[in-house]
C-alpha cells in the first residue's frame, strides 16, 4: 500500500493502513476484498486491527439483511428465459402488470448516472406520484447477486409496487436495442395496455408536466 512507503514508523503505518482500509469499507459501503484482508493481517497493532475487523463484520451482516429484504420484490428472469427480441421481453415482463402504468427503470450498479438517480430523484418521483398505481420496474443485467440486493435496499427499492429483474446481458442489450438507447439509466412509460412511451433522462425536472401525463394515463 501506498501509505507503507511513506510512513516508517510500525505504529504510525498501521495506523494509516487501518485507517485506509476503513476508509474504503465505508466508500464502497462494501467488505475487503482478500486482498485487503492480507493488508488489515499485516496490521500489528491489535487495537487498529479490531477495529477495521468490526467495521468489515458489521458491513457484512449489514449486506445480508439488506439481501433479506430485497427478496420479496425480486422476481426470477427465468420468465424470459429463450426470448432474444427486445420488445418480446418487455412485453413478456410488462404484460404481467396489464391495466397498471408500468415505470421502467433500465440501471446498473456499476452506474454512477443511476446511483445519482436513485438516490436523489427516485424518491422525489415516487412522492409526487404517490396517488397513482404505478408499478415501478427496474431491469438491471449480469450484476453481482450480494450487490444488486443490496442497492435496492439501500434506495428503499422494496416497496410493493417495485419490482426488479436481473436480465442476462445478452437480454439486457435486446432490450437496450429495442427502447433505443445504447447507456444507462433510460427511462420508458407503459401504459395500461402495454403501449411504450419514451422518456428523457431530465423527465422528472417539469413534474407538473410529467404528473399531467400520468393523470391522462391513469385515465384511460
Amino acid at each position: 500500500m501506498v501509505v507503507d512507503s511513506i510512513y516508517t514508523d510500525e505504529n504510525l503505518r498501521d495506523f494509516n493502513r487501518a485507517r485506509a482500509l476503513a476508509q474504503y469499507i465505508r466508500n464502497t459501503k462494501q467488505p475487503l476484498s482478500v486482498e485487503g484482508l492480507a493488508f488489515l493481517n499485516d496490521v500489528k497493532n491489535s487495537v487498529y486491527k479490531e477495529a477495521v475487523d468490526e467495521l468489515n463484520e458489521a458491513t457484512i451482516k449489514e449486506i445480508k439483511e439488506k439481501a433479506a429484504k430485497a427478496d420479496k420484490r425480486i422476481f426470477s428472469a427465468s420468465i424470459v428465459e429463450g426470448l432474444e427480441d427486445g420488445k418480446a421481453i418487455l412485453d413478456k415482463i410488462v404484460g404481467q402488470y396489464k391495466g397498471k402504468i408500468v415505470y421502467l427503470d433500465v440501471w446498473g450498479v456499476g452506474c454512477g448516472g443511476c446511483m445519482t438517480y436513485l438516490q436523489h430523484a427516485s424518491p422525489y418521483i415516487k412522492y409526487q406520484l404517490k396517488d397513482y398505481d404505478i408499478v415501478y420496474l427496474y431491469l438491471a443485467t449480469e450484476t453481482n447477486e450480494e450487490n444488486w440486493k443490496y442497492y435496492i435496499t439501500e434506495f428503499n427499492l422494496i416497496s410493493p409496487n417495485c419490482v426488479h429483474y436481473n436480465l442476462p446481458r445478452k437480454q439486457f442489450y435486446a432490450v437496450e436495442n429495442y427502447i433505443g438507447e445504447t447507456g444507462i439509466p433510460a427511462f420508458r412509460l407503459f401504459d395500461k395496455e402495454g403501449n411504450m412511451i419514451k422518456l428523457a433522462l431530465d423527465h422528472y425536472a417539469n413534474m407538473e408536466g410529467f404528473k399531467k401525463q400520468i393523470d391522462e394515463l391513469s385515465k384511460k
